[in-house]
């Protein structure tokens, strides 16, 4: 019997070596194949570390993703595009404006996608999103999520997000003096509770109960550190291997409180015939085009996922940024306090939609905070059909992209380009003035996207932004403290935008204010 087990036991043993070897073996007939990808096409391209491609500096946390994104955009100055690996995989990284129009704009229907990491048949809520959609389905969903986000909607909804913003500033109001505060933490909190009301009808207030569930889950989920940060490096490996063992992005507690949270909402409202101006109710009135039916509660709560999942960061971080560019450059908060004054006044001391739609100088200073700290720092378009790229450097042949094919878009490192931006690495909301904006090209820059797949939620984020902008800089001054990095240093061990130390500022009582 014990014969009879150790043979098993070797059996499986080997079986298991063996699939191994065969993939490891591809693996590596693979990567060497790669290397002669670009050079046969006559493409340049940075030089690859075997297995790891351009990774590695990721890898070794020796480079913040907006510094990795730019260093390889500064190896090719005068190259349309380039080639890069990411690991095994070969990219062209576009830097030439004209061609990214062309690939996101004018031959849309040839770069329609993006890279799909996450499978939705083993995890709906992160694959059967918006975002990883690809064809005629997400051209189905973006049709029904769009309407969420037109100015009629946001008017509705600013009430809401007002409310959240007065409970922001009240707790702020009761904090001892002197006030030192960690700005994302706040600010995660706000949009946590935004996001909430607007988008799932559920009202918390995250700062006077901050162990409430829906914070919590949305921290999990949205925890760019340790575990997360791995398997985001693992899906872009290889999803087929991610795929094949199972793995989920999001965590099955944070997966079921959403699908359970939806579920129960949708219950509710059509129990108490309950109807609000959100995105759930958007939502649960679309019906498929290609059928009458309505879509399903995977559906559904995958696209109300990831509003939230890009609300919660994204928004709060590009308030934080802003927050810190302020406390720096006081002359620059000066000039937005003082509009921001004459709002309120001219207002009767309470903002409207329309008057916060107005603020010039707020839109300036946020149009410059996003090319400075660009949420995205990259993104990317996958061919369907097969496209003619042009000669790299103006003198080779064309190169065919056969479907498949991916590009990189480096938004970070367009925003920082001097070509483009004069003396990028000043702090200027003047490039974006009335008189200014209109010379800067679209296609460098972007920091909600480019063309038919940019961000549907842009309009939202921004206006959550000014609205606690607003209410934040009616009462206080944001200062430089003993706490505060400068200059700000990038995370280098984050995977998303977000400064290495923490946003650490201090608040300042206007009446009192000595910064």
């Amino acid at each position: 019997m014990k014969e009879e087990w150790s043979i098993s036991l070797w059996s499986v043993a080997l079986a298991v070596l063996g699939v191994l070897g065969i993939f490891l073996g591809t693996y590596l007939l693979r990567n060497f194949t790669v290397l002669w990808y670009f050079k046969k096409r006559n493409v340049p391209y940075s030089k690859p570390v075997f297995i790891f491609g351009n990774m590695l500096p990721m890898l070794r946390q020796r480079k913040s993703l907006a510094e990795f994104f730019q260093d390889l955009y500064r190896e090719f100055p005068n190259e349309k595009y380039f080639g890069a690996f990411e690991f095994g995989n070969p990219i062209y990284v576009l830097r030439d404006t004209e061609l990214i129009k062309s690939v996101t704009v004018k031959h849309f229907d040839h770069f329609s996608n993006h890279k799909a990491y996450v499978d939705e048949s083993v995890d709906p809520l992160f694959g059967g999103n918006l975002f990883s959609m690809t064809g005629e389905r997400w051209k189905e969903m973006r049709s029904i999520v769009s309407p969420t986000f037109t100015s009629s909607k946001m008017r509705v909804m600013f009430e809401l997000i007002s409310k959240c913003a007065d409970d922001f500033t009240d707790y702020l109001e009761k904090q001892p003096r002197p006030l030192t505060v960690e700005m994302k933490g706040l600010f995660t909190r706000y949009t946590n509770d935004v996001i909430a009301t607007a988008a799932f009808g559920v009202s918390v207030n995250s700062l006077e109960n901050q162990e409430n569930e829906f914070y919590l889950m949305g921290k999990d989920a949205t925890n760019p550190g340790g575990l997360t940060t791995i398997k985001m490096f693992l899906f872009s490996w290889s999803p087929t291997l991610m795929k094949i063992l199972r793995q989920t992005y999001v965590s099955n507690k944070v997966a079921t409180f959403f699908r359970n949270l939806v579920k129960d909402t949708i219950s509710t409202r059509i129990k108490d015939g309950i109807v609000r101006p959100d995105l759930i109710h958007q939502l649960m009135q679309a019906k498929h085009k290609r059928g009458d039916e309505k879509l399903s509660i995977d559906e559904i709560t995958g696209q109300a996922f990831i509003f939230f999942f890009a609300g919660f960061d994204t928004a709060s971080t590009l308030m934080s940024f802003t927050c810190h560019q302020l406390a720096v450059h006081s002359d620059i908060q000066d000039k937005l306090i003082a509009e921001i004054d004459a709002a309120y006044d001219e207002d009767g001391g309470k903002l409207s939609y329309d008057k916060v739609s107005q603020l010039k100088y707020l839109d300036m200073v946020l149009n410059e905070t996003l090319r400075y700290y660009p949420p995205a720092v990259n993104t990317d378009r996958l061919s369907n059909l097969e496209f003619e790229l042009p000669p790299p450097n103006g003198t080779d042949k064309p190169v065919i992209a056969k479907p498949g094919t991916r590009v990189w878009i480096p938004i970070f490192a367009l925003h920082h380009d001097s070509q483009y931006f004069p003396d990028p690495e000043k702090f200027d909301p003047e490039r974006f003035s009335p008189e200014n904006k209109g010379s800067i090209n679209p296609f460098a820059y972007m920091p909600f996207g480019v063309g038919p797949r940019n961000c549907p939620g842009s309009r939202f984020a921004l206006m959550e932004t000014k609205i606690v902008l607003c209410c934040l800089l009616r009462k206080f001054r944001i200062c430089v403290g003993s706490k505060t990095q400068v200059p700000l240093v990038l995370s280098r061990t984050s995977p998303v935008m977000t400064a290495e130390h923490g946003f650490w500022l201090d608040l300042e009582s206007r009446k009192s204010a000595a910064c």
